[in-house]
């Protein structure tokens, strides 16, 4: 049987339902860091605080995650969505060889719900898929970048090269792909969306905000247009504007869209684009 590979997004709505519902199972003493914290800056000095915190034995994890044991769909808006899909298709995966990859923003906060969710699953996605052999990926975390335009591209270049690439590779040795784009930020789980579609993933879901069930995306035949790839496959290396121009490259369309930069008269592929033309060629 063919294996299987579930990437998701991860966001901030563990603390955002402890907060709500469960901070009497808070201890008192981290009741006020807490509060509030599924809608911290990203800047904000707690986030470091949380990334401390993230990991099975501390006090304050450890409290939030017998929450998240007892409640997982309720607590986590991932869980809802990740066991929703694995109940709707839990005659297809039985012992199938099941890979679980969580995708955190770059927040402390997004980090320490991540690595919650990943215990759960280690822990308990086990008997849920009928003897299914779980195997979970360490939740990746998003380099920050100054939290800017920048940002964005590094954060790109961080999803093609980890997530991306993932999905590629397994769906060359026949695995079967689905992401779930629930979570996180929004321009996060839209990207994740588009560049899982274009390495081939055979679907997306999440849960509907009406309804709260899970509805899977038809997947589209996307590609990269064909004048941006091929112009983007000869910027391997620095190129002249002009020499560019010449044979009709659009170098002002390719800059406007964010494919490439124009540093001392040369024209740069952006990195994540060059990784990611490598995965879809």
């Amino acid at each position: 049987m063919a294996g299987v590979l579930v990437v998701s997004t991860v966001g901030t709505s563990i603390l955002g339902n402890v907060e709500t519902k469960w901070l009497d199972r808070v201890p008192e003493k981290y009741r006020g860091l807490v509060k509030g914290s599924s809608r911290l800056s990203v800047t904000d000095e707690r986030q470091r605080e949380f990334e401390a915190r993230a990991h099975p034995g501390d006090e304050l994890f450890d409290a939030v995650y017998r929450v998240l044991e007892a409640s997982p769909r309720e607590a986590s808006a991932e869980l809802n969505a990740l066991l929703g899909f694995l109940e709707r298709r839990k005659g297809s995966l039985a012992g199938a060889d099941v890979e679980l990859m969580f995708y955190s923003t770059d927040t402390g906060t997004g980090y320490f719900c991540a690595r919650l969710v990943e215990r759960y699953a280690r822990e308990r996605l086990r008997g849920a898929l009928g003897g299914a052999r779980v195997q979970v990926q360490e939740p990746v975390k998003l380099k920050k970048f100054g939290w800017g335009y920048e940002y964005f591209h590094e954060a790109l270049l961080d999803m093609v090269d980890k997530a991306a690439r993932l999905m590629a590779n397994k769906k060359r040795s026949g695995y079967r792909v689905y992401v779930n784009a629930t979570a996180g930020f929004k321009v996060e789980a839209a990207y994740l969306t588009l560049v899982s579609l274009l390495v081939g993933a055979d679907s997306v879901f999440y849960v509907h905000e009406a309804t709260r069930d899970v509805i899977e995306l038809p997947v589209l035949p996307l590609g990269l247009k064909a004048k941006y790839a091929d112009a983007l496959r000869e910027l391997r290396e620095p190129t002249p504007r002009g020499a560019l121009e010449r044979r009709g490259v659009s170098v002002e369309e390719l800059e406007e869209k964010g494919l490439v930069e124009v540093r001392d008269g040369l024209v740069v592929a952006r990195e994540w684009v060059r990784k990611l033309l490598e995965l879809v060629e």
